[in-house]
């Protein structure tokens, strides 16, 4: 028997309807039993699919797909600087310029050659004399002549398209350029084709012997052009061209193995509120922002060996300059003082790291170091009067041998080749 229900009724009741519902009635069409129900089956191979849209089927062409393909390539991968310097194009107003010049010494179209030859060949037949002509100035291309002008230092101007396919045809001419001291530029190809331009190679030389004939407004033209396609490319770009390039970490590792090697150093004592830099850290940081080149690197160690010969054998570092807490950082900065003051003043070292009063003034090119400038590099943890004193006692340590031929340089990586992965 179930238990009497502990619910208290509300004595509330839901009135009914006034009237009642009826269910629809839906009425169902008879099947015509001549049609058969044939449903489709849109799965492959089955039947044929609906209208939609299918542009994203579409079959581009090969040049289209080629061009998508390689812009997705220079995305991802690091684009070396010869090959993203055809990135670099002039801008609309200098590109103006430059092909408005271009335009005037145009080459002769086939029906102005057709028609200058059939007139020569008119006033011959009726035994007219012709007056001799100099041979006109007009725009050189080809690549192998424009190479043989830029070589012989004949050209004044070098125009290069950025589209060239394949880039390796003309990859080396802004090199060639530099060098042989030629102004050049790179334009974009889609502007020289609607400046009426018909070619692939843009190449543009005008010789400098024939100047004269041509008159001032030439010389006023070419002399601006030129002054602008130098400030862009030859001195814009001189810091792109020539990049301060780090130490290798091999070098630094090196570098720290041979100073920890040098000289012992105590522990600090219990309280002791001086501390020394970790020391690769210490490497890295003086000689990237110093931009010390590997000749300086390989001379500094070559000193650090030498002071090695010259101290005691029980020798710490707890008397003079040198400081029982950095003694090797100490040294470190006194070998590449030394070192890069000696090359800057040798015939062997200046060739190796030539810097000219407009390079100094890039912040990646490498520079020769003096007291002030170690200084400001060490400005955390060294004075210039240390810096003065540090120099002093490491060339009394050394006995002021600062002298290093490249044979001895030679010597020294040939007999720590393993070490430094040669």
């Amino acid at each position: 028997m179930d238990p009497p229900s502990t619910k208290k009724s509300t004595g509330k009741k839901v009135a009914p309807s006034p009237y009642a519902v009826k269910g629809k009635q839906t009425t169902k069409a008879a099947a015509n039993p001549l049609i058969e129900k044939t449903p489709k089956n849109f799965g492959v191979g089955q039947d044929v699919q609906p209208k939609r849209d299918v542009s994203r089927f579409v079959k581009w062409p090969q040049y289209v797909k080629l061009q998508r393909q390689k812009k997705i390539i220079y995305q991802r991968l690091k684009v070396p600087p010869a090959l993203n310097q055809f990135t670099h194009v002039l801008d609309k107003n200098t590109a103006t310029q430059v092909f408005k010049l271009m335009h005037k010494y145009r080459p002769e179209s086939k029906s102005e050659k057709r028609e200058r030859l059939r007139a020569a060949a008119l006033a011959k037949s009726e035994k007219k004399e012709v007056a001799k002509t100099d041979k006109p100035v007009v725009i050189k291309y080809g690549i192998n002549h424009i190479t043989a002008l830029v070589e012989a230092k004949k050209a004044q101007l070098v125009v290069i398209a950025d589209d060239v396919d394949p880039i390796e045809l003309v990859l080396w001419l802004p090199a060639l350029c530099r060098k042989m001291g030629v102004p050049y530029c790179i334009s974009n190809a889609k502007m020289a084709k609607r400046a009426a331009i018909a070619a692939k190679e843009i190449a543009a030389r005008h010789c400098r012997i024939e100047m004269s004939v041509i008159g001032s407004d030439y010389n006023i033209m070419i002399t601006t052009t030129t002054n602008t396609t130098n400030n862009i490319y030859l001195k814009g770009q001189q810091q792109e061209h020539h990049p301060y390039r780090p130490l290798p970490s091999v070098l630094t590792d090196f570098f720290a193995f041979k100073l920890c090697d040098l000289i012992p150093t105590r522990p600090l004592p219990a309280g002791s509120k001086r501390t020394a830099p970790e020391l690769v850290y210490f490497i890295l940081k003086i000689t990237s922002q110093a931009r010390i080149s590997c000749h300086i690197a390989v001379v500094a160690l070559i000193y650090i060996e030498r002071c090695k010969a010259a101290l005691p054998k029980n020798a710490i570092g707890d008397q003079g300059i040198f400081t029982a807490v950095d003694t090797i950082h100490r040294i470190f900065v006194a070998s590449l003082l030394v070192a890069s003051k000696y090359l800057h003043g040798t015939c062997w070292g200046s060739s190796q790291n030539v810097v000219t009063e407009e390079q100094k003034s890039t912040e990646d090119t490498p520079v020769w170091l003096n007291n002030a400038r170690m200084a400001n590099i060490c400005s955390r943890f060294y004075t210039l009067q240390e810096i003065n004193q540090l120099e002093l006692s490491f060339l009394n340590l050394i006995k002021y041998d600062c002298f290093v031929n490249p044979i001895e340089v030679q010597e020294y990586l040939v007999l720590h080749r393993q070490d430094l992965l040669l």
